[in-house]
């Protein structure tokens, strides 16, 4: 991030180094990146931060995320979405599974239930475990021979914005933003693979295998639950609705929309 040269003429006496990049605390943990969005001397050294995002995740979360083993995936694909919704909005179609017979009727529906979905909380960090219809096959098997991880999608919520899901053969990756406006939103969509298909014996079936998995989290995501978010938003926006009402099949929806409550309650003093 140094600054190298200075095109043209005027800047003799310019001392090029002092005028880099700012340098901002950065730590990585379970694979992932995480960056404090100031800079070191108001925060302390990396290493800081890193003690920091220990105490953030906690011992059983960072424990969860590490086991995933995301630093020896292969990131894929990324696409970067925009879409006409609140960026809160578009977290809660995360979730909850009740909403997967209708509204992914022909996606993912026929793959995971839409009557299952328990949860485990870390704090303002979430688990919610969809269950795939594959797990009916674990009736007649004993519990200790369980594969629990082949027969679920797995969806971590790592607050505030930021949703980790582990499928069976790959993970996934959404981070997401607020908008010019209250009603858009900046989504960034990531998939992330077990090895890089060009080194695969067949990388152009490698390839297409991955290209499927991508444009199904594309249907699902952008053109089902994102175009559903985007009505939603325009029945905020009329002022006739009242409010919303959460099932006890939605707990992580009730979690959630209680956490940040109390952290906006929390900001305005």
């Amino acid at each position: 991030g140094t600054l190298r040269t200075v095109p043209g003429n005027g800047f003799d006496t310019l001392e090029r180094s002092r005028l880099g990049l700012i340098e901002l605390p950065a730590a990585e943990r379970a694979g992932l990146v995480w960056v404090l969005p100031r800079p070191v001397g108001d925060d302390g050294t990396d290493d800081e931060l890193g003690a920091a995002v220990d105490t953030l995740l906690g011992a059983d979360l960072l424990a969860d995320l590490e086991a995933f083993s995301l630093a020896d995936h292969h990131l894929y694909r990324t696409e970067h979405l925009e879409r006409r919704l609140n960026w809160k909005l578009t977290l809660d179609t995360f979730f909850e599974s009740y909403h997967f017979r209708q509204l992914h009727r022909d996606s993912i529906a026929p793959i995971v239930r839409s009557d299952l979905a328990p949860i485990r909380q870390y704090g303002d960090h979430h688990l919610m475990v969809a269950v795939r219809h594959s797990a009916l096959s674990l009736a007649d098997t004993p519990e200790s021979d369980w594969d629990i991880k082949g027969h679920t999608v797995l969806v971590y919520l790592l607050w505030p914005n930021t949703i980790f899901i582990y499928q069976k053969d790959h993970i996934e990756l959404f981070r997401v933003f607020p908008g010019p406006t209250v009603s858009e939103s900046a989504i960034e969509v990531s998939i992330f693979v077990p090895e890089d298909p060009d080194s695969t014996p067949d990388p152009a079936r490698a390839r297409r295998h991955w290209d499927a998995n991508f444009e199904l989290l594309l249907l699902t995501a952008n053109d089902e639950d994102f175009a559903n978010g985007a009505t939603i938003q325009r029945s905020f926006e009329s002022g006739t609705l009242p409010g919303v009402v959460y099932g006890r099949n939605e707990p992580l929806m009730q979690s959630w929309h209680r956490s940040l409550k109390r952290v906006f309650a929390e900001h305005r003093g």
